[in-house]
């Protein structure tokens, strides 16, 4: 009696609990259609493959020559990220739609064509999340160990689950603003990196001159736009604990504007010892 009412707890815990929690309108969406068990998964076996297996695999081979997979991968991700900035966009009016808490506020029963293509904008984001792991992947089968930093892991292994926790509790129109704006800088991050991988291999910048010249004085500019966006999903989050009639659950608010910090120093902390010149 007291193993099957165990296995009882346990069973709605990992199951039936998820299945009456959150938006109805994503229970049938992959990922979200029970716990974050599949999403918990997949981080922790990318934390192990960079981390511990795939620098044991690598450890006495060859760094492996993917410049072909990077532009094609790149090039995919640019689709990707600027098709969910257009149609972010349209939606939100650029991001100021999101600026407010009551203009749209959190309605489980909204099914317009509007609100279900935001969700499965949202959904598209969140998946972008998970195909991002191979940024790390590639690092380790190229021996870019240096690459793989502490702020990149952190940011690849924490990203995916905030995303789904503000997917599966928070779907309202002002948890929109950050991924809409990270869907806009992700464009010109992967754009970058696929010009990157365009001219690298043997004598590819001095095939083409311009792009890497270009690439060398914007690459400081990229981790400034980086900064950018959190500081305006700190200005953002601030604006909406400040307005008085806010529908929208201050947890999210709160959650959201501590994630932004955190990346805000990481970010600038990176961009001081990549950037700022030392002073004898």
């Amino acid at each position: 009696m007291v193993i099957q009412r165990a296995s009882e707890t346990l069973n709605y815990y990992v199951h039936d609990f998820w299945d009456h929690q959150g938006d109805p309108r994503i229970a049938d969406y992959p990922f979200f259609n029970s716990g974050p068990w599949l999403t918990l998964t997949l981080v922790g076996l990318y934390l192990l493959i960079v981390k511990y297996f795939g620098p044991m695999w690598m450890r006495d081979r060859k760094p492996y020559d993917l410049r072909r997979v990077l532009i094609g991968y790149n090039a995919a991700m640019v689709v990707l990220s600027g098709y969910i900035y257009y149609r972010g966009s349209i939606i939100l009016s650029f991001g100021l739609d999101a600026w407010g808490c009551t203009r749209y506020p959190y309605d489980p029963t909204d099914f317009s064509d509007k609100a279900l293509e935001s969700l499965s904008l949202g959904w598209l984001f969140f998946v972008s999340k998970l195909i991002e792991f191979a940024d790390t992947f590639f690092f380790v089968l190229r021996k870019k160990n240096s690459h793989i930093s502490d702020l990149h892991v952190f940011h690849h292994s924490t990203v995916p689950i905030s995303v789904w926790i503000g997917m599966k509790f928070y779907t309202g129109v002002n948890n929109a603003f950050f991924p809409l704006l990270n869907s806009g800088v992700h464009t010109f991050m992967y754009t970058y990196y696929g010009l990157a991988a365009f001219v690298s291999g043997a004598n590819g910048s001095l095939s083409y001159p311009r792009i890497t010249k270009l690439l060398r004085t914007t690459k400081k500019y990229l981790t400034t736009l980086q900064i950018g966006q959190f500081i305006l999903a700190i200005l953002h989050g601030l604006y909406s604990l400040a307005l008085p009639d806010c529908d929208f659950p201050k947890s999210s608010i709160v959650v959201n504007l501590g994630n932004a910090f955190i990346f805000l120093g990481l970010f600038y902390s990176y961009y001081r010892k990549s950037y700022t010149r030392k002073i004898d």
